[in-house]
């Protein structure tokens, strides 16, 4: 192995089989660690090919590979005078061997589930880390045309055919091969891995005959524990959840020691309320993937509704140690602290959730609470305004601003707030009996009397009414 370039988080490998194919791979998201294989290493060695690995230790879409790092990179395989040049990845992975196959002279390109955007309304499943870099290496700019595209999705999966339906405009239509692997959602390439055709898939598009067009991409699906997870949660979406939890019995009888498998049967038990069982399925996948911060937070949330809140805060911390830059995970360790009364590290927790994400209406809503149950109540004010300046259709929000103004005695704007509540949401006794008590505070008693009858005429069974 030869090091190409080490650049800030990410290098490039060249790996030498003397073979005249050059296979260019990306990695995908999560990857931490230089001396762990890249994407495809194996395969691509096994099957005697050479190949240049770029790897990022950092979930940023290769945005931090430079243009100095590709021009050598390119300039090196050009001197070696290879007869077919193939850039290949997955996800994120795939993103980069789209945006990257003009510079590095790329023949054919393989894409697997490749994200067109993350910053997007169609996807939002990477926002979050869209606002941690800039974005460098913009795929409309790049429109690589002189290349065969192959792009393996799930044509079932709705996110993904989001980003396959950008790449087909932005590329030249007759240059690109969608090869539909359907419930496999952002699993392709491990379900057909798992059905045992993907070496066979993969080498015909590198050798460019067309016996991949014969291949069957379903009939070996029962093989396949992306398949099996797949229908599961398809059947949990529809409130067939006792049919999914036998679907996936199906996913680990194949493997129990998969990790998604368990986590996707946990979240099954946890609506049928098993909670314990998918308390001890969460650990034991924790134990085979302990860097998944989305198993500890599950775990927290778990503990969470059991009031083991110790616990749960232990499992969030640990999930935000793995992952910090998730902003559900701090509103959720905030939640938690919350309840516990500890309100200046919720106050902090919280922050930090609306800093990450601050377009969040919901968040700044659970900051003005906190902020309120510190005493700290013209920060309250302030956070209460800014979530309904975010979402001003949500009575909740308006009738927890005129809590917050009654109590600084601010009356008049209180009744405004608690008047939009109401007619929000009309049909909330709660709401009509809160305007009434500010109207009464604000010695506006007429008019409290006659919302207050009101609020009795929705729930006359309340005796503080």
């Amino acid at each position: 192995m030869e090091i190409l370039y080490h650049g800030e988080d990410f290098c490039v490998e060249y790996y030498k089989s003397n073979s005249d194919t050059l296979v260019y791979t990306f990695n995908s998201l999560g990857y931490r660690d230089y001396t762990n294989p890249s994407f495809a290493q194996k395969f691509v060695t096994d099957n005697g090919m050479d190949l240049i690995a770029f790897k990022t230790i950092k979930d940023n879409w290769f945005q931090n590979v430079t243009r100095d790092a590709l021009e050598t990179v390119s300039t090196f395989a050009l001197s070696k005078g290879y007869e077919k040049i193939i850039t290949y990845g997955a996800s994120m992975g795939g993103y980069a061997s789209i945006v990257f196959s003009k510079m590095l002279m790329a023949d054919i390109v393989i894409a697997v589930a490749p994200q067109y955007a993350i910053d997007q309304n169609y996807d939002r499943r990477w926002a979050n880390k869209a606002k941690n870099f800039k974005w460098i290496h913009d795929i409309e700019a790049y429109r690589p045309y002189n290349a065969s595209f192959y792009i393996l999705y799930d044509n079932h999966f709705k996110p993904d055919v989001e980003h396959v339906f950008r790449f087909q405009k932005l590329l030249n239509k007759g240059n690109v091969e969608l090869i539909k692997c359907p419930h496999s959602e952002h699993h392709p390439a491990q379900y057909l891995e798992e059905i045992g055709v993907l070496r066979e898939l993969i080498l015909s598009i590198i050798n460019q005959n067309s016996s991949w067009t014969q291949l069957d991409l379903f009939s070996g699906r029962r093989k396949s524990k992306r398949y099996f997870i797949s229908v599961a949660k398809k059947l949990s979406k529809r409130g067939k959840l006792h049919l999914a939890s036998s679907i996936l019995d199906c996913a680990l009888s194949l493997d129990s020691d998969y990790s998604d498998s368990l986590h996707q049967k946990s979240l099954i038990l946890w609506k049928l309320n098993f909670l314990a069982e998918a308390i001890r399925l969460t650990k034991k996948a924790i134990g085979l993937s302990p860097s998944d911060a989305g198993y500890y937070h599950h775990l927290s949330v778990l503990l969470g509704k059991l009031k083991d809140h110790d616990e749960a805060i232990a499992a969030s911390h640990q999930a935000i140690s793995l992952n910090s830059e998730d902003a559900g995970y701090h509103h959720h360790l905030s939640v938690l602290l919350g309840k516990l009364k500890n309100y200046e590290e919720a106050i902090s927790a919280s922050h930090r959730a609306v800093s990450l994400n601050p377009d969040d209406a919901g968040y700044r809503h659970h900051l003005s609470t906190v902020l309120g149950r510190a005493g700290r109540l013209e920060e309250a004010v302030g956070a209460s305004k800014d979530a309904i300046d975010l979402n001003a259709e949500r009575a909740s929000y308006h009738h927890h601003l005129s809590v917050l103004l009654g109590k600084l005695k601010n009356y008049e704007e209180a009744i405004s707030a608690s008047h939009r509540a109401v007619s929000l949401n009309p049909d909330d006794a709660g709401y009509r009996h809160h305007l009434s008590a500010v109207l009464g505070r604000a010695g506006r008693l007429e008019e409290a009397v006659g919302v207050s009858k009101d609020a009795i005429d929705l729930t006359a069974e309340r005796a503080n009414y």
